[in-house]
């Protein structure tokens, strides 16, 4: 199955790069996305392959075409910022299949805004979405990145504060295979 599907998607575009002969993505949003994030039991997820170019077909004797493939990778922080500007009632399921008892986390009604994604500015994204409750969104994850794009990854300095309405310690701890160490409820849990 395809990683993104979505039943809508409206990209805006800048409009004085426009005047000047340019097109520049201002932002773009997915109407009732699905997104499946599927980590593989080699660690390898379902997206790392974006932007690579396709494996060599090994030879078969003949000489080898000089004609060059272009081909370019595409830093996730990007495909983030330009795919999710924002979300209207999307569904996003997580599936690490390296541990055979952990389920896959299913995040139902998400809303995402995000903004400022771009080059060297501070990035904010707001994501809202049903974990725990069936209906009504129950996580909130503020995420703020300064310097978008100036480091690498693993080194990309952000803040990041998650609160869970309403959360069901027990539950919690069964989706996380430790369900014998929680117990209880809190009305919020940051």
């Amino acid at each position: 199955t395809p990683f993104l599907a979505a039943d809508g998607l409206v990209m805006g575009v800048a409009a004085w790069p426009l005047v000047h002969g340019r097109v520049e993505v201002a932002g773009v949003t997915l109407e009732r996305p699905r997104i499946q994030l599927i980590r593989a039991r080699t660690g390898r997820w379902n997206v790392e392959s974006l932007g690579e170019s396709p494996p060599e077909a090994s030879g078969s004797g003949g000489s080898k075409s000089k004609e060059r493939r272009f081909s370019f990778r595409v830093p996730v922080e990007w495909v983030v910022g330009v795919a999710l500007s924002q979300v209207h009632d999307g569904t996003v399921s997580i599936d690490d299949r390296r541990a055979a008892w952990l389920s896959p986390l299913v995040l139902r009604h998400v809303r995402i805004r995000a903004e400022n994604v771009r080059f060297g500015a501070t990035a904010r994204v707001r994501v809202d979405a049903a974990v725990l409750a069936p209906d009504t969104p129950d996580m909130h994850l503020d995420v703020t990145a300064p310097e978008l794009g100036q480091h690498d990854l693993e080194h990309a300095p952000f803040t990041a504060r998650l609160a869970v309405d309403e959360a069901d310690l027990g539950e919690i701890g069964g989706r996380l295979g430790r369900a014998d160490v929680l117990s209880g409820r809190l009305r919020r849990l940051t």
